[in-house]
C-alpha cells in the first residue's frame, strides 16, 4: 500500500465548497456488535457541474459528491472519467490505489494503451474513479472505520451502474462483464467492500482486486504476533487515519482495546454477505508485491471459499509488483480476467 496525497484544489464555487462540508447525520459507528444480514446503507450522489481539468485523454470527465452515508459526518468530492465505445459489451469500474486520488491510468506508461484496449478491441465502457481527497480518512478524531467509509466507495458504483451501465441495455451472463469492478490495493478494498459490506453483489457481475484488499485482517495487522500481516509505517497512516487518528493511534500502539473495532471493520470479519452466487470473483496477486497486502487479501479468500456458492479464483501473477499497472503480465491477467465467463 502507497499512501499518497494531493494538494486541495482551489473550490470553484460556495456550492461546490458546501458540498464538502455537509453533514451525513451519521448514525453512530458499530463497536464491535455482530454482523447483520442487511447491507450497510449506501449515502448520496450528486452530480456537480464544476469541470474536471486533468480528465484523461480520451475520455469525458464529471465531478460529484457523495453525502449522507453513516457513521461519516463529511461529505466527499470525486471524478469520474466515462469513456464508451458505441456499442459496449460491458462497463468496468476501476479505481486507483493508496487513498485512490489518482487516475488509475497515470500508474504507469503501461496503462493508457491498456485502458484503450478494453475500449477498443475488447467493447468495454471504462470508468476510472478518483477521490479529490482521501476516501478512507475520517474526520479528525471522528472514528469511522473503513468500512464506514467504504460507503462513499459503494455509493458511486452504484450510481454508475444505475446511470450509466443500465441505460446500455446490457443483457450479460453470470459472472460475465457485464458490469465489472477491480481496483489495486486501497482499490481492491473499496471493490471487496462494496461486496462484503454493502450488498453489491447483486448489480456487480465480476469483481475482480488486484493486490489487495490490504483492509482484510485488520487485528492481524495491529497486533503482535502476526509479522507477515503487520502494517508498516505508510500503511499505519493509512489505517490510523479511517479510525480519525493522524498522529501515532491505537494500530500503531497494537492497543488489544481496538480489537473490536478493527474486526468489525475488517473486508473478512464485519461484513454481512459473503455468499455470491451472482458475482464471480478474481484475485490477481503479484509474485514480486513486497508489501503485505497480498497476505491479507488471502484472509478474505478463505472467508469467501467455503462456500460451494462462491466462484473464486486466485491469480497469482510471478512477475507482476505491488502496482499491476507497471506490469505487463498483470494487466495481461486483469484483461483476461475481464474477459472470463462465469
Amino acid at each position: 500500500m502507497v499512501v499518497g496525497s494531493r494538494a486541495w484544489r482551489p473550490l470553484a464555487s460556495a456550492l461546490f465548497a458546501a458540498l464538502l462540508l455537509l453533514p451525513a447525520h451519521p448514525a453512530p459507528a458499530s463497536s464491535g456488535t455482530a454482523p447483520t444480514q442487511t447491507p450497510w446503507q449506501l449515502g448520496t450522489f450528486a452530480p456537480l457541474p464544476q469541470h474536471v481539468l486533468d480528465c484523461p485523454s480520451g475520455f469525458r470527465c464529471l465531478k460529484f459528491g457523495v453525502t449522507d452515508c453513516p457513521g461519516v459526518s463529511e461529505g466527499i468530492l470525486g471524478e469520474l472519467a466515462i469513456a464508451a465505445p458505441p456499442a459496449a459489451r460491458g462497463t468496468v469500474v476501476i479505481l486507483s490505489g493508496g487513498t485512490g486520488e489518482t487516475w488509475w491510468s497515470e500508474f504507469s506508461p503501461l496503462a493508457g494503451p491498456f485502458l484503450r484496449r478494453l475500449r477498443g478491441r475488447d467493447g468495454f465502457a471504462v470508468v476510472q474513479l478518483r477521490w479529490v481527497m482521501a476516501w478512507l480518512a475520517a474526520a479528525p478524531g471522528e472514528d469511522s472505520g473503513s468500512a464506514h467509509l467504504a460507503c462513499r466507495s459503494a455509493t458511486a458504483i452504484r450510481w454508475i451502474h444505475d446511470h450509466l451501465f443500465v441505460p446500455q441495455h446490457i443483457r450479460g451472463s453470470v459472472g460475465s462483464c457485464g458490469f465489472c469492478v477491480t481496483g489495486n490495493s486501497g482499490g481492491a478494498s473499496e471493490t471487496s467492500y462494496a461486496l462484503s459490506h454493502f450488498g453489491l453483489d447483486a448489480i456487480i457481475d465480476a469483481a475482480v482486486p488486484t493486490s489487495g484488499p490490504p483492509h482484510a485482517a485488520q487485528v492481524k495487522g495491529c497486533q503482535p504476533g502476526f509479522p507477515a500481516y503487520r502494517y508498516r509505517p505508510g500503511d499505519l497512516r493509512f489505517i490510523e487515519s479511517s479510525y480519525g487518528f493522524f498522529s501515532p493511534g491505537p494500530c500503531s500502539k497494537e492497543d488489544p482495546a481496538w480489537i473490536p473495532r478493527w474486526t468489525t471493520e475488517s473486508v473478512d470479519t464485519g461484513g454481512n454477505d459473503y455468499s455470491h452466487a451472482t458475482t464471480r470473483i478474481e484475485f490477481v496477486i503479484g509474485g514480486q508485491d513486497t508489501t503485505v497486502a497480498p497476505t491479507h487479501a488471502a484472509d478474505y479468500r478463505l472467508k469467501l471459499e467455503p462456500d460451494p456458492k462462491n466462484d473464486v479464483t486466485w491469480t497469482l501473477v510471478p512477475s507482476m509488483p505491488h502496482d499491476i499497472q507497471k506490469s505487463k503480465d498483470g494487466l495481461a491477467a486483469l484483461e483476461a480476467a475481464l474477459l472470463a465467463t462465469g
